[in-house]
């Protein structure tokens, strides 16, 4: 689960060997959205899912904040997806700013650097900061055999 603002975010993997196991999801996930007030996407996978296996890619960490708006998360996830660069750990949270009370963002994200720095992956989140107004900034992450 991931909390996105107020709301939260679950990922399900289901299989089935049935040829109608799609549309028998569907119409369970329709009655649900109905009951409980839920968004539910559902997308069948272009390939067999792959076990995930650790990284040996050097990782940087990406940290976006600023007033809590609509689109941050996706924004973030599109340009990293551009560079097929793949995220290893999202989180987010609101807390309110001092004084003021208005909702702060902070979204950190765990990144295979893929050969790139962190200046130039702060470069590449430059449109997605200036439109949406957020601070974005990257640092290398520290191997996990760091002390």
């Amino acid at each position: 689960m991931t909390a996105l603002g107020k709301e939260f975010a679950t990922l399900v993997l289901v299989s089935g060997t049935s040829d109608s196991t799609g549309e028998t999801l569907a119409t369970a996930v329709r009655r649900l959205e109905w009951e409980r007030h839920l968004t539910v996407y559902l997308r069948p996978l272009d390939e067999a899912p792959s076990n995930a296996t650790p990284s040996d890619e050097p990782q940087l960490r990406l940290r976006a904040v600023g007033i809590d708006k609509a689109g941050i998360v996706a924004s973030v996830a599109r340009v990293l997806a551009e560079r097929e660069m793949s995220i290893r750990d999202l989180r987010g949270h609101v807390s309110p700013a001092p004084q003021s009370g208005t909702p702060i963002y902070t979204l950190s994200v765990l990144v295979d650097a893929r050969g790139t720095t962190a200046a130039e992956l702060e470069q590449f989140f430059e449109p997605v900061s200036a439109r949406l107004k957020v601070e974005i900034t990257a640092s290398a992450e520290p191997s996990p055999d760091a002390i």
